[in-house]
C-alpha cells in the first residue's frame, strides 16, 4: 500500500493541514466499517471506484468521485472488491470549507458533498488534470493549485476572529490534549466567548472539538502502532486513564479497541486519510 504525505505551501497553511495520496490493492473484505469521525473536514478525489456509505436512512450509496466529507462524519463505508483504491486528498483546517470552496459546513446537515455537482465544470477539469498525473507529488501541486486559485473568490473564513484562530490553532497543535479552561487561558478569553465563537465559526462546542482532535490522534497510534499497549496509548494521547479512551471508542466508533480488525482498519482509514 502507497500511502504520502504532503505539507501545504504558505499560501494554504492557515486552511490545509496536509494533502496526502493513497493507493491500496484490492480484494477486500466486504463487512463495512465505521470511519473514525473527524475533527476535521476532509476533500477526497477518487481515480477508482469510490466506497459505498451507509446513510442515517439506512439507505447505501455510492460515495461521489470527488467528495467533501464533513466534520463528525462516521458513516459505515464499504470499499470496492476489485480494482483496489486509488485517491488524492486534502485534510483542511475546521474553517477551510468556507476559506477556500465556500462552503459553510454549520449550515449542512449532509455528511457529505458532491465537489462536481456543487462547483461544476471547474472541479471535472480538475479530477482530469489529477487522473492524467503519476507522480503523487504533480497530483498534490495540482489541487494545490487550484486551491490557492479558488480562496480568491470567497471571502475570509467568516471573518474568523483572531482569537478563534488561535484556540483553533493551539488545539490542533496539541492534538487535544488539554481542558477547554486552558484553552480560554491561553487564548485571554472566557469560556463563554469560547463556546459562542466555536460554534458559530465550526458548528462544534469547543469541548466536542477537543475531544474529536484528541480521538483522532489516538486512533492514528493504534493504526501506526498497533502493538503500543492502550494505557500507553491513553496516556500519550491527554486521557485520563484507558477507560476514558474506551468510552470514546464506544460513542465514536461504537465498538470496543479489541473489536477492531487491525488489517483492514489501517486499509479503509488510510485510504480515507487517517494518517
Amino acid at each position: 500500500m502507497l500511502y504520502q504525505t504532503f505539507v501545504p505551501s504558505s499560501q494554504l497553511s492557515a486552511a490545509v493541514r496536509h494533502f496526502w495520496v493513497a493507493e491500496a490493492n484490492a480484494p477486500f473484505t466486504t463487512i463495512g466499517q465505521r470511519t473514525v469521525p473527524r475533527a476535521c473536514p476532509l476533500l477526497v478525489i477518487f481515480e477508482t471506484a469510490p466506497p459505498q456509505i451507509s446513510l442515517s436512512s439506512k439507505k447505501i450509496v455510492a460515495l461521489p468521485n470527488a467528495v467533501l466529507l464533513l466534520p463528525r462524519n462516521n458513516n459505515t463505508l464499504t470499499l470496492p472488491q476489485e480494482g483496489g483504491v486509488k485517491a488524492t486528498g486534502v485534510e483542511l483546517t475546521p474553517h477551510g470549507c468556507i476559506q477556500l470552496l465556500g462552503i459553510d459546513v454549520t449550515k449542512n446537515s449532509s455528511c457529505f458533498i458532491d465537489m462536481e455537482a456543487y462547483m461544476g465544470n471547474c472541479f471535472t477539469q480538475l479530477q482530469e488534470q489529477i487522473y492524467a498525473e503519476e507522480l503523487p507529488v504533480r497530483k498534490v501541486e495540482i489541487l494545490s493549485n487550484f486551491l490557492i486559485n479558488n480562496q480568491h473568490i470567497h471571502t475570509p473564513a467568516k471573518n474568523l476572529s483572531a482569537r478563534t484562530q488561535e484556540a483553533l490553532h493551539y488545539i490542533l497543535e496539541q492534538a487535544g490534549r488539554m481542558d477547554v479552561s486552558e484553552v480560554a487561558e491561553t487564548c485571554c478569553t472566557t469560556l463563554r466567548n469560547l463556546q459562542r465563537d466555536f460554534k458559530k465559526a465550526i458548528g462544534l462546542s469547543p469541548k466536542q472539538f477537543i475531544s474529536l482532535v484528541r480521538f483522532n490522534n489516538a486512533f492514528r497510534m493504534m493504526v501506526k502502532q498497533p502493538h503500543q499497549s492502550l494505557e500507553s496509548i491513553s496516556y500519550e494521547c491527554g486521557y485520563y486513564d484507558p477507560s476514558h479512551l474506551i468510552k470514546d471508542f464506544r460513542k465514536f466508533m461504537g465498538v470496543v479497541p479489541s473489536h477492531l480488525k487491525a488489517k483492514e482498519r489501517k486499509k479503509i482509514d488510510l485510504v480515507m486519510g487517517m494518517a
